[in-house]
């Protein structure tokens, strides 16, 4: 956000600049034009085709349909208005109906509101900002220690792809002052509660600004950027919610012109993942009291590390290449795992209740295992120029079990793409991935630019 930050502060600078250039007559004239929406970002219509073939899981599911299948209906809209030279507005949504058929038929319909905000240019350095604000911190691919505000934004089901959901999702109403420099940028953000959180298993309107999900608890982050290729351009943040606080920082360093290391951290008091998701269930009225029993494997809180350390290589044929190791200290460790698995075989009780902690890790972006290794591939313009290529492989180190996905987009005309994904679970019946339900995934997908 920072970095972001410091390139709307340095174009805005270069627009005041030009603008003291152009005779008064010309910007009377230009006056009328300027208050017309411009669109800055992609508007499209996407229809797309999902088949998933299931295993049956060590833990049973609700449902034993054998495959799934999802047929989608999506129109996504970015558009900003500039209102005065020192103010504009900006407008991001995403609406889609959807028909699953898995066993039986359901229909979808879904509307989410990302962003809708207001810039002021208090002057050549501060930017104020309010509103529903996409805020993204982390230096990282995979997973990001510091990315605050992912818990319970995601409105892309459609893929597990971490980079497509980290940068289409909801964003969080707040209010965002931020101080730039020429080698500097400091943030402060302010995000109230604005309604009280509902529990997973609550049925929410298909109309929806999901504050219940992006705006539930009172939330600060203070964020401080600099750049300084020397010392790795540091990047430092806090960040209080209703665990505590939390602190962070983002390091990045270039090797030559094609490669660049990068380590991100995060450390602050809180208790493991299950016991987060047994307590929010419990208070949320979605679980039982005598639920907590299943997360007593650990003692209760204490500092926990997140870490991820990797490398991205760029070469000159538009082919990157990415690996990145993480750890999540709040993630299972043996002893949870497999109380994990002897909750879910002890009858359809328990294996609700073992669902519920990984459909609260999968809400709030956090990974299950530990330790896990991360790697990414990216082929653009493969082989000729309409074709693109992407890969990505997340391996629990813990186990051993894994996930692929696999996409590739073809270029049918300047405003037309196809676009096919296959994904794929392994590993053994008791692993992370091998326990997944869904063994092989295929998506077909056309998206119009408008």
């Amino acid at each position: 956000m920072c970095a972001l930050g410091i390139h709307i502060g340095a174009a805005a600078q270069q627009a005041a600049n030009d603008a003291d250039r152009i005779p008064s007559a010309v910007l009377q004239d230009a006056e009328e034009p300027l208050l017309k929406p411009q669109r800055i970002g992609p508007v499209y219509v996407e229809l797309n085709m999902e088949t998933a073939d299931r295993r049956k899981p060590v833990v049973p599911i609700a449902s034993t349909a054998p495959s799934r299948q999802v047929a989608r209906g999506i129109v996504d809209a970015r558009a900003e208005w500039p209102l005065r030279p020192d103010l504009s507005a900006r407008l991001s949504g995403r609406a889609g109906l959807s028909r699953t058929r898995d066993g039986a038929t359901s229909r979808d319909e879904q509307f989410d509101l990302r962003e809708a905000a207001v810039q002021w240019r208090a002057s050549d350095r501060d930017v104020i900002e309010a509103g529903r604000i996409h805020v993204r911190s982390g230096a990282a691919l995979g997973y990001n220690p510091t990315d605050y505000f992912k818990s319970r934004s995601a409105v892309d089901y459609s893929t597990r792809d971490p980079e497509v959901q980290r940068n289409n999702r909801l964003g969080t109403v707040m209010v965002a002052a931020q101080r730039i420099d020429a080698q500097s940028a400091v943030m402060l953000a302010l995000a109230p509660k604005l309604a009280n959180p509902k529990g997973l298993a609550d049925e929410q309107p298909t109309e929806r600004l999901r504050l219940a999900d992006t705006n539930g608890e009172d939330r600060l982050l203070l964020k401080a950027a600099f750049d300084k290729p020397s010392l790795w351009s540091p990047e430092l943040l806090a960040f209080k919610d209703s665990q505590g606080w939390r602190f962070g920082t983002n390091l990045t360093q270039g090797i030559g012109q094609q490669t660049t290391l990068f380590v991100e951290y995060s450390g602050g008091r809180s208790p493991s993942l299950m016991q987060q998701a047994l307590r929010s269930g419990v208070a949320l009225g979605d679980l039982p009291p005598s639920a907590l029993a299943m997360g007593r494997a650990r003692p209760g809180e204490s500092w926990q590390h997140d870490v991820a350390i990797g490398t991205t290589w760029t070469g000159s044929s538009r082919l990157s290449l990415s690996a990145q190791l993480n750890y999540h200290q709040a993630g299972f460790d043996s002893a949870e795992w497999q109380r994990w698995l002897a909750a879910g075989a002890s009858g359809p009780q328990g294996a609700g209740l073992a669902w519920y902690v990984r459909s609260y890790a999968n809400a709030m972006q956090e990974p299950l295992s530990q330790r896990s290794l991360f790697l990414r591939a990216q082929w653009d313009q493969l082989g000729f120029r309409d074709l693109n290529a992407s890969a990505f492989l997340n391996r629990s180190l813990d186990d051993q079990s894994w996930l692929f996905q696999m996409a590739l987009e073809y270029r049918l005309s300047p405003a037309s793409r196809l676009r096919g994904m296959f994904l794929a679970t392994g590993g053994d019946a008791d692993s992370l991935y091998g326990s997944d339900p869904v063994r092989r995934a295929f998506l077909l997908s056309f998206t119009h630019f408008l």
